[in-house]
């Protein structure tokens, strides 16, 4: 449970910092790859990626939705997220 906590931390901490630089590639990576197999969707995990990294100044795009889908589908599968993070 401690892993997918900190990943999160680290998806969230991107997603603030995608609106005024780019993320560290390898943090974001790392965090998407534990997460996978207990998110078990693939497109959400893309979807963070695209939203989060290869951001062209879209209006309309926001990693931290996309967050809450991850907490949201973790939370459903019985997964223990810390509060500040729901």
């Amino acid at each position: 449970m401690l892993m997918i906590n900190l990943s999160l931390v680290v998806l969230d901490q991107a997603a603030r910092q995608s609106a005024r630089e780019r993320p560290a590639e390898e943090a974001v990576r790392l965090a998407l790859r534990v997460l996978h197999p207990h998110v078990a969707d693939n497109a959400m995990l893309t979807e963070f990626w695209r939203q989060a990294m290869d951001r062209k100044e879209m209006v309309y795009c926001h990693p931290q939705l996309v967050i809450r889908w991850i907490v949201g589908r973790l939370v459903a599968r019985g997964y223990a997220v810390w509060a500040e993070l729901r």
